[in-house]
């Protein structure tokens, strides 16, 4: 799923220069990336989970926010800062998790 929102987001940021350079090509805003919402429960994750995280964050060049609220209320939050914007928001479970049970 990362790979394919990459290439997408390639191809908009592309149309979006294509379309600048056809006005005056001024308007040298930086791209837009993805953002990756990471809920840290702080002290209580493994070293290597937050290591993978910042890994993985440069890795697709994310931007990438903390939140230090609980699930529902972050997913809320980010919602409320994006009035009117059209938001996709992908979850990710693995079989083994405690609250996988039943997922298909």
């Amino acid at each position: 799923v990362m790979h394919l929102a990459r290439v997408v987001m390639e191809h908009v940021n592309a149309q979006k220069l294509a379309t600048d350079g056809e006005n005056d090509g001024s308007s040298g805003r930086a791209p837009d990336r993805l953002r990756a919402i990471y809920f840290d429960p702080g002290e209580e994750e493994f070293p290597e989970v937050q290591a993978f995280v910042d890994e993985t964050a440069a890795r697709f060049d994310l931007e990438l926010v903390r939140s230090s609220s609980k699930f529902r209320e972050g997913i809320q939050q980010c919602i409320d800062e994006q009035p009117g914007q059209q938001l996709a928001f992908v979850l990710g479970t693995r079989d083994s998790d405690p609250n996988a049970v039943g997922q298909e």
